[in-house]
């Protein structure tokens, strides 16, 4: 039984190499001299096909300088990966290509954990010190192609465009030397970091809506007929402020104005008031004298006060939160379509 599970194991692994050595064949030429000099490595994962590749960085037109071991080789390398997922693949057999490229350090790369200082062919600890303080290149994410299995075809998913494998090979590279390119190296990493900027903000958007849901009882009625359910849950437009509706309202009347207000607003804005006017009292004698100037026992005054307060708590925040959810959503549509070009 052993012997044949074993003999299992070994087919599955020789298969997968197989399809991933073919699928490697794709972008690259000499694949088994490159496989040979450990260029390339084949994913050999049961449910993973693809490779990843070394390449060395130009010795001219760049801010980054590669760090060196104690021998004086070049030990910093820029490591792509190009794969897809068997699970992936599509009805019309056509399967998303995931593509990544990184800064990454030949000496760790053997199957090493971290550096031996001793060892000539490691850098030394000093000059690692040195590196880590200077300028390098960004790592990138691109998964902006499709692969056809069955015509070995690749797609530019959002135009359909046909694409050449070796030109999507040279293109990842391309961008990721732009990140540190003497002429615009510095705008191309700006615009990284707003395509970074733009993907966090989708977090402080799902934030914000919690904040208003939970905190100020209003939400978006996802049975109204203007919803928009594809682009408002995946933040793709801005949402419009008439669809901001109130939970469950309370009327509340004061000096013979009604107003609409939800019972957990009521309770959360009359502790925020209370605790402020407490801190107030004790931390800052300064500001009661104001508040007994302007307020003193004038009823009217004070009410007026309670009601701006509401006002401002209850209409005015949770408007304003949303206005600053639908520009995070504008910043990250923008950055979408304003990605670093590779």
């Amino acid at each position: 039984m052993e012997v044949t599970s074993n003999q299992n194991r070994h087919n599955i692994i020789e298969e997968q190499k197989k399809n991933s050595k073919e699928f490697a064949c794709l972008f690259l030429d000499d694949i088994g001299e490159k496989i040979e000099k450990k260029d390339v490595y084949l994913f050999l994962e049961s449910v993973v096909i693809g490779f990843s590749i070394k390449k060395e960085y130009p010795h001219s037109g760049l801010l980054f300088q590669p760090l060196k071991n104690q021998s004086g080789d070049v030990d910093s390398m820029a490591l792509i990966k190009i794969y897809y997922l068997e699970k992936e693949i599509s009805e019309f057999n056509e399967v998303p290509l995931h593509i990544s490229i990184s800064l990454v350090s030949r000496y760790l790369l053997n199957d090493r954990i971290k550096y031996n200082y001793n060892d000539s062919t490691s850098p030394s600890y000093e000059a690692l010190q040195i590196w880590e303080k200077k300028l390098k290149p960004v790592d990138l994410i691109e998964e902006d192609y499709c692969f056809d299995i069955i015509n070995k075809n690749f797609y530019n998913k959002k135009t359909r465009e046909e694409i050449d494998a070796k030109t999507i090979l040279k293109n990842i590279f391309v961008g990721h030397l732009k990140t540190v390119k003497r002429l615009g190296g510095a705008f191309f990493r700006f615009k990284y970091k707003l395509n970074v900027f733009g993907e966090k903000s989708l977090i402080i958007c799902m934030l914000i809506r919690w904040i208003n849901s939970v905190i100020f009882s209003r939400r978006i009625p996802k049975d109204d007929k203007s919803y928009d359910h594809i682009a408002y849950e995946l933040f793709l437009k801005p949402i419009p402020h008439k669809l901001l509706v109130l939970v469950q309202p309370n009327e509340l009347k004061i000096l013979g104005t009604t107003f609409y207000v939800a019972k957990r607003s009521i309770l959360i804005s009359s502790f925020m008031f209370f605790s402020t006017y407490v801190i107030t009292y004790f931390y800052f004698p300064e500001t009661n004298k104001l508040i007994d100037i302007f307020v003193g026992d004038n009823l009217f005054v004070a009410t007026s006060f309670i009601i701006v307060w509401f006002f401002i708590y209850d209409s005015c925040l949770p408007h304003l939160l949303l206005g600053l959810s639908n520009t995070l959503t504008r910043i990250a549509n923008y950055t979408r379509n304003k990605k670093i070009s590779v």
